[in-house]
């Protein structure tokens, strides 16, 4: 008799198990770029670039320009480079394939506090960033309610005082 062995996809549990970090990392809205200390990438975990092309298959052990040319940006003023050389913590938002994404870059030391390369870790902003562009839009059609309630209430003043002084004058001929 013959045993026949069927084989299976990994459960999602199994493959969490194999790789949590990484698992969990592409199951983020966000990510994560570092580089070492000539400018190669040794870790990309990038879901939201994945459309773009940008895989770690494709990205780690290349030079960072790679990653800038799929976005069609130089390599010049790159927070991560700048990280990496001058040792500069930054962050900023920046708007790329029709979302936000807020990057903190920093450089990574090593145990006697030399720079050995440098991280980004990017997470999708963007309903927080329309949020708040919608607040700022509601807020400013307040003002606009506000000013047009001051105008009309200024230009109702002199109208009532115009009136008043119209209907005394109609009161006033009558009696004439």
């Amino acid at each position: 008799m013959q045993s026949v062995v069927y084989h299976k996809e990994p459960e999602k549990t199994e493959l969490l198990e194999q790789a949590p970090i990484t698992w969990v990392m592409e199951n983020l809205p966000g990510g994560i770029i570092t580089i070492n200390q000539e400018e190669i990438i040794t870790v990309f975990i990038c879901p939201a670039f994945k459309e773009l092309g940008c895989t770690s298959a494709n990205m780690v052990g290349k030079h960072i320009s790679a990653f800038h040319e799929r976005f069609g940006t130089s390599t010049e003023g790159s927070p991560l480079l700048e990280s990496l050389h001058k040792g500069v913590k930054s962050r900023r938002i920046s708007h790329r394939l029709g979302r936000y994404f807020e990057a903190l870059n920093q450089p990574l030391y090593n145990d006697r506090g030399q720079i050995q390369g440098a991280a980004c870790l990017y997470i999708d902003v963007t309903e927080r960033v329309l949020q708040e562009q919608e607040l700022k839009r509601l807020e400013r059609a307040q003002m606009v309610g506000q000013l047009a309630a001051s105008l009309s209430h200024e230009i109702r003043n002199p109208l009532t005082v115009v009136r008043g002084h119209l209907q005394f004058l109609s009161t006033t001929e009558g009696r004439d």
